[in-house]
């Protein structure tokens, strides 16, 4: 297992893979400051293996416009791949920010850890299937 870690002063953005899924955590504000180290994450994170990612927003308080923007702009770049993603127990300021954002409509929100990655483990498993079956 792989910790990588940017951090600014109290805010920080850190992932890792866990039984076959990025867990993407954001510690306090995503704003202007942090927002350039999140497009570094998501480059990295998508020069690697196309594997589903949650980000874990329990320790989340704030995103700025910026930072949404940053998101649009991954899951933009992740439809050819269909890379799955979502959010999960997230803090009630930033449920309802995503919410209004649209994202949601998108971006689906669990309230634990543990239901986003079982929802998207058997996601994986089905994309992997329908692929396999797809080449018989």
């Amino acid at each position: 297992m792989s910790i990588n870690k940017y951090a600014t002063f109290d805010r920080a953005i850190h992932w890792e893979k866990v039984d076959g899924v990025i867990v993407l955590s954001i510690q306090n504000y995503l704003d202007a400051d942090l927002t350039p180290k999140l497009e570094f994450a998501f480059k990295e994170l998508s020069q690697g293996a196309n594997l589903p990612i949650i980000i874990d927003g329990s320790n989340w308080q704030f995103v700025t416009p910026t930072g949404l923007q940053v998101f649009l702009k991954f899951i933009q770049r992740g439809k050819p791949t269909k890379r799955s993603m979502a959010l999960a127990n997230p803090t009630e300021l930033i449920r309802t920010i995503w919410g209004l954002s649209g994202i949601q409509a998108i971006v689906p929100i669990y309230d634990t850890l543990r239901q986003a990655m079982r929802s998207l483990s058997n996601h994986s498993i089905q994309k992997h299937k329908r692929r396999v079956l797809s080449h018989i």
